[in-house]
């Protein structure tokens, strides 16, 4: 299959529909072309009004109205300064200061300040480096 040749390309009798069915089948997608676009509209047209449906449903949630007040509930200020009292009331839990550990702690090795730095990485290629350049 990779290497056809022109010849072999232009020896291939590729069938084609008379212009009537070519005419029809252009029509019948014409239509379907047309009731897709249709349809991508109106999926647009619902996904805006989802968006205002869902902002509104917050709105009306936030403002308490998707319910029926009950008369008994406590007012919700009455209700946070019961939390705030309740948890000024509870016994604070005390954090522990967590020891810092450096890297040089953490596996065991200790640092010589006396001991002198590693010399530089030099800049340059892998073949710069290898040729000493």
């Amino acid at each position: 299959m990779r290497n056809i040749s022109q010849k072999a390309l232009g020896e291939v009798k590729i069938p084609i529909p008379p212009p009537s069915v070519q005419q029809e089948v252009a029509a019948t997608l014409a239509g379907e072309l047309d009731a897709v676009r249709k349809l991508d509209m109106s999926v647009g047209v619902a996904s805006v009004r989802s968006g205002h449906l869902r902002y509104a449903l917050l709105r009306e949630a936030f403002a308490g109205r998707l319910v029926p007040q009950d008369s008994n509930d406590e007012p919700a200020l009455v209700l946070l300064e019961r939390i705030r009292a309740e948890r000024d009331a509870a016994p604070k839990r005390r954090r522990g200061r967590r020891s810092k550990v450096t890297a040089a702690q953490g596996n065991g090795r200790r640092i010589d300040p006396d001991r002198p730095m590693p010399a530089p990485v030099p800049n340059g290629t892998q073949s710069e480096l290898e040729l000493g350049l």
